[in-house]
């Protein structure tokens, strides 16, 4: 099933808890196509919302491919993720080694910014101590 929710605010503004609401309340496997003015984003729901980035219109493409429904919704779930299955791991499994290893991106960026924003305010403290000097 597809659903295509076009907005046409001035800025991008949806409730992702809204995506997943619909995706339980509808026991069927649902891609989300979300638009803004011109770019638009392809979501999922397997166990947790997947989402592509933010991109023109024109460059979202999915391809349809397996012997059977439930391999195409697999390959569509990987290529909105952009994650592949390494061999060893079941699908669920690298859903979730894909979800951690997002965490941590998210969690290294923090961090990076949370030092520069030490380093700043450490040069600005020696600025401090030497015009005081």
């Amino acid at each position: 099933m597809l659903f295509s929710w076009h907005q046409y605010n001035e800025k991008i503004d949806f409730n992702e808890t809204s995506l997943v609401l619909l995706s339980k309340l509808i026991p069927q496997h649902i891609q989300f196509i979300l638009q803004y003015t011109e770019p638009a984003k392809l979501n999922v729901f397997q166990p947790k919302l997947i989402q592509s980035d933010w991109q023109p219109k024109k460059d979202l493409s999915i391809e349809l491919k397996g012997l059977n429904l439930d391999n195409v919704w697999q390959n569509i779930i990987q290529q909105v993720g952009k994650f592949h299955i390494d061999q060893g791991n079941s699908f669920e499994q690298q859903i979730i080694i894909a979800d951690k290893r997002q965490k941590l991106i998210l969690n290294i960026a923090r961090l990076e910014n949370k030092q520069e924003k030490n380093y700043s305010l450490k040069k600005h403290l020696n600025w401090c101590k030497k015009s005081t000097n």
